[in-house]
């Protein structure tokens, strides 16, 4: 998303500015040194907050501002700090007025487990990018995302994850039945409101 091609740079032309946090700073993202930010140079909270205070008011009514946060592997560090997490939950839950008027900021929390992400920050995704992975962590996608019962998220799941690699791509702001897609291809799940 973030490398695209030498033709599309896909997010990179989406945003003015794209930040990616991890406990290390190993990727090779195609991104300005100062936007691959490592955990292990400041506590979460002040590197979100000097990012906030960095976008902010940006944006202009001809021209809106939009920034993105990815922060990968880093559930941990949100999870073990009351801070980080306070600074955490008020940018996902104003991500669209935190940074002023015309101007929005959107965050990819990449983790290994759903059950990790505390339920506060789960119950604000708009989508969901799943891999295959334990029963248990398919059942928490299952409860709290999917509107199907245990029969149907199994068949789902079952051809979903027919080779490795696929993903199950849940985008939250469609219609019940349209918002599940096999990779990016959509589904369209009959008998669902």
């Amino acid at each position: 998303l973030l490398n695209g091609t030498k033709q599309n740079n896909l997010y990179n032309d989406v945003f003015h500015s794209v930040y990616y946090i991890s406990p290390s700073g190993t990727m090779d993202l195609n991104l300005p040194e100062d936007k691959m930010i490592s955990l292990a140079d400041e506590p979460l909270e002040q590197i979100l907050e000097n990012i906030i205070e960095n976008e902010s008011g940006q944006g202009e009514e001809d021209e809106h501002h939009h920034a993105l946060i990815i922060l990968d592997d880093a559930v941990n560090y949100i999870n073990t700090n009351k801070n980080a997490m306070n600074t955490f939950r008020k940018m996902v839950m104003n991500g669209r007025h935190i940074l002023g008027k015309y101007s929005s900021l959107m965050t990819i929390l990449v983790s290994q487990k759903i059950k990790a992400i505390p339920l506060a920050i789960r119950s604000q995704a708009n989508q969901i990018f799943f891999f295959n992975s334990t029963r248990a962590e398919k059942e928490v996608l299952r409860d709290e995302f999917l509107p199907l019962d245990k029969q149907e998220a199994t068949e789902l799941y079952d051809y979903v994850f027919d080779k490795p690699h696929n993903l199950l791509f849940v985008n939250l702001s469609m219609p019940k039945n349209k918002r599940n897609f096999k990779n990016f291809n959509q589904l369209t799940l009959e008998n669902i409101d």
